[in-house]
């Protein structure tokens, strides 16, 4: 288990390792508060998670992420991101 409760450094080495647990859904979580802490529309999150798990996940399917992608960018746009 990895325990980093800082999670703009979490984020930054989910964006360069890739996926580092398998809790996906947490980590695309954190990406999102990540990419909204840095001034990205909801559009531009979306897209760029999209890119991420097109990258980092085997069988990746759009359709299928779909509502779970845009339900992380929905809650994740109000919420801070921890420093």
């Amino acid at each position: 288990m990895i325990n980093i409760y800082n999670e703009v450094e979490y984020a930054e080495k989910i964006i360069n390792d890739g996926f580092i647990t398998r809790r996906k859904l947490y980590e695309l979580s954190i990406l999102a508060k990540y990419y909204f802490s840095k001034g990205k529309s909801k559009n531009e999150v979306f897209d760029l998670l999209v890119k991420f798990c097109e990258d980092n996940m085997e069988n990746f399917n759009k359709v299928l992420y779909f509502d779970k992608l845009n339900n992380i960018v929905n809650t994740s746009k109000n919420t801070p991101i921890k420093n």
